[in-house]
């Protein structure tokens, strides 16, 4: 099954970002705890003590309601840091690291996440899983993480709350390139994007059942590039590329179609 809707509604939220310490700022991944909307902002080639990393980012804290910006961290090396969320059990937020640089940090940052503290945004913890992912989010309900698979723009992989993997989905390979994983309660979200591939503009989010039954696509508004995906009291929403900084959109996305 298929459905449409009509993209991204019109006011989409930008986060301009102007920062003395950053020579790239854009947007990477995004998560929110219910208050705040977390974002990665990249910059490239930045010096970390005595390391420069090809890249690493700042934490931006918004404000979910008046979108003021609360906080920002120092300097993180955190890699690409493709994908975020937050695990309120824990209350953390876990970037997926995903580092495609083989020539400056360590190899097996593809399996890496990180972990950071919602209040201070300080690295709390670094850990490796036994596949190489490109995106995670975390469902409180059940306390299980979903990973997008590495070098895959489809398959996703179900882990436990110890990391364990309990199920693997090998998902619908459309052409397009892998981005963010999302969750809710009912559904797991697939994004991708058209950036860099023969079909330039197509942004689309897959739908999935927590069986790894496929429910539907829904074609995205092509505002650019997309970044993250994720939900929040029932909304969905979705982040895109910009230079400088972000902009976040609430999805247009009527799951009674599916």
């Amino acid at each position: 099954p298929t459905a449409k809707c009509l993209g991204v509604k019109p006011d989409g939220q930008f986060l301009a970002v102007k920062d003395a310490e950053m020579d790239v700022e854009v947007m990477q991944g995004g998560c929110t705890d219910g208050d705040y909307f977390y974002f990665a902002i990249e910059g490239s080639n930045l010096k970390i003590g005595e390391t420069i990393y090809g890249k690493a980012h700042k934490i931006f804290k918004v404000d979910a309601k008046t979108w003021e910006i609360a906080a920002v961290s120092e300097i993180l090396p955190l890699d690409h840091a493709n994908s975020m969320c937050y695990n309120s059990k824990l209350d953390r937020l876990i970037v997926a690291n995903c580092n495609d640089d083989i020539t400056t940090d360590d190899l097996n940052n593809t399996k890496a996440i990180t972990f950071i503290d919602p209040d201070t945004l300080e690295i709390t913890d670094v850990k490796y899983l036994n596949i190489a992912i490109n995106a995670i989010d975390y469902n409180e309900t059940y306390d299980l993480y979903v990973v997008g698979i590495k070098g895959s723009s489809a398959a996703f992989a179900i882990l436990d709350a110890d990391f364990r993997e309990l199920a693997y989905c090998e998902g619908h390979n459309l052409g397009l390139a892998a981005q963010d994983v999302g969750c809710d309660d009912n559904y797991i979200f697939v994004g991708n994007s058209g950036v860099g591939t023969a079909m330039a503009g197509t942004e689309i989010v897959k739908i999935y059942d927590w069986d790894g039954e496929y429910q539907g696509v829904f074609k995205v508004g092509n505002v650019s590039e997309q970044e993250a995906v994720f939900s929040l009291n029932g909304k969905y929403y979705i982040t895109f590329f910009t230079n400088p900084g972000g902009r976040l959109y609430e999805l247009a996305m009527d799951t009674s179609l599916l």
